[in-house]
């Protein structure tokens, strides 16, 4: 069992988004132009959304009780020497993120709670302790760009199981990256499906391994949308050149075929004494590179997935030629990732026997950042209510952090030693909440 302290410690480790304070910053009254550090120099490429909301409270005229926010994100080889970013909201106040790492010089979208016109404050930590501080102000209206690709443009050693990612600058219409997407050799379309793996994370998966040493071109085009139908800002195409033959070895494709609730997190492989290779499930995921001969392939599953379908022996062929894959099916069955909260409501003073407050709870994720709260249920005064929720998770669909409030208190109580609202709950975990209410 999890103290409701224990689990907020190790739950403000785990998310970006969350808020807590900074315990020293170098603010400045007056701050530098937006995107460039405080006292002068260069101007980072950083990218700043206009303010979203998610795009169903539109629809269902909700807007107006959802706090927008605004992402924010750096491409790669903008920054050198810097570990990780802290922003903050100077206009609206309040805390900063917890530490972004910066890796490869950038960093992905981070949503931040904003509206246009405002000022952000980013705080740049490098390796050797110092800091730097970069500002940017929240615009009106900014369409999406490509934060990143991977591959990069101009690799020449890609694998042949490389699956193509597309980094966007906020989250994308789910039907839009399908059929603004493509990814040719030569003037030959390569069949292949595209998955958005997070709200603004799309990947490119061929529906069968790349050919060696060959040339490929991913196209990106306006075709796609973001989440309030602005189209991207200009079309993008990435070239890159597989392995060369002799580099490729033997060629295995890999099928995860699930049900039940979607697995979060990724699938381990191994292939004999080669691995661990990590994918999703669906596919099939190509991996290159291996050995030719006997080997036995096993499956490993997140916590949630049972793994069906037992290691299975195979005969990987010779490297040519590589278009002779061998695919390996594995059934997966995975349920839905639950915790416990355990409220209590310890009370004194005078209160009728007969009272009961009303706990109110609100899930926030990446498009689902609360303004609409639930009853979770109802406690007595001295009294428990224990009640099962989604576990965190980091997926972009959903909830990854809770928000807990006791209500309907008589006139003459009120909530007395509740500090904390936001909590994670781990899977198979009992998250331990106190209420202590005077009268």
């Amino acid at each position: 069992m999890r103290t409701a302290k224990s689990v907020m410690h190790r739950f403000m480790r785990l998310i970006m988004p969350a808020f807590i304070l900074l315990g020293v910053i170098r603010c400045s009254e007056h701050p530098s132009a937006p995107g460039s550090p405080n006292g002068g120099g260069p101007t980072l490429p950083l990218v700043v959304s206009h303010p979203l909301v998610p795009p169903e409270t539109m629809a269902t005229g909700l807007a107006g009780s959802v706090s927008p926010v605004a992402f924010v994100s750096l491409p790669p080889g903008s920054l050198a020497g810097v570990a990780s970013v802290r922003i903050r909201n100077l206009t609206a106040g309040g805390s900063t993120t917890l530490p972004i790492p910066i890796v490869d010089g950038g960093f992905d979208p981070v949503a931040v709670p904003a509206s246009a016109g405002d000022t952000l404050q980013l705080i740049f930590l490098d390796g050797s302790g110092d800091v730097r501080e970069v500002y940017a102000l929240v615009p009106l209206k900014r369409p999406p760009v490509v934060v990143r690709t991977t591959p990069v443009n101009g690799r020449t050693d890609v694998a042949l199981s490389a699956r193509p990612v597309v980094v966007f600058s906020e989250p994308i219409d789910p039907a839009t990256p399908p059929v603004g997407m493509r990814l040719f050799s030569g003037e030959s379309l390569v069949p292949a499906r595209v998955e958005l793996r997070e709200p603004w994370l799309a990947q490119l998966a061929p529906a069968s391994a790349l050919e060696p040493d060959r040339t490929y071109r991913m196209e990106i085009t306006q075709e796609i949308r973001a989440s309030d139908g602005v189209p991207l800002e200009a079309p993008l195409t990435v070239k890159f050149t597989t392995q060369g033959e002799a580099e490729v070895g033997a060629v295995i494709g890999i099928v995860v075929e699930r049900s039940g609730s979607n697995p979060e997190g990724l699938f381990q492989v191994n292939v004999g004494a080669w691995g661990p290779y990590f994918i999703g499930a669906g596919g099939p995921s190509y991996l290159s590179g291996l050995p030719s001969g006997d080997h036995l392939v096993s499956l490993l599953g997140p916590p949630n997935c049972t793994v069906e379908t037992g290691p299975q022996p195979v005969t990987l062929p010779d490297a040519k030629p590589t278009r002779d894959t061998v695919v390996v099916t594995f059934s997966t069955s995975c349920v839905a990732r639950l915790g416990t909260v355990r409220i209590s409501a310890p009370t004194s003073g005078p209160i009728p026997s007969s009272a009961r407050f009303i706990v109110m709870y609100e899930h926030f994720g990446y498009w689902d950042y609360g303004g609409i709260a639930d009853p979770l249920g109802a406690v007595a005064p001295n009294g428990t209510l224990i009640a099962r929720l989604p576990a965190s998770s980091f997926s972009g669909a959903d909830p990854y952090w809770h928000y807990f409030r006791l209500t309907e208190l008589p006139e003459n109580c009120s909530v007395q030693s509740f500090r904390e609202p936001w909590f994670a709950i781990e899977a198979g975990d009992t998250l331990e909440l106190e209420f202590a209410v005077a009268c």
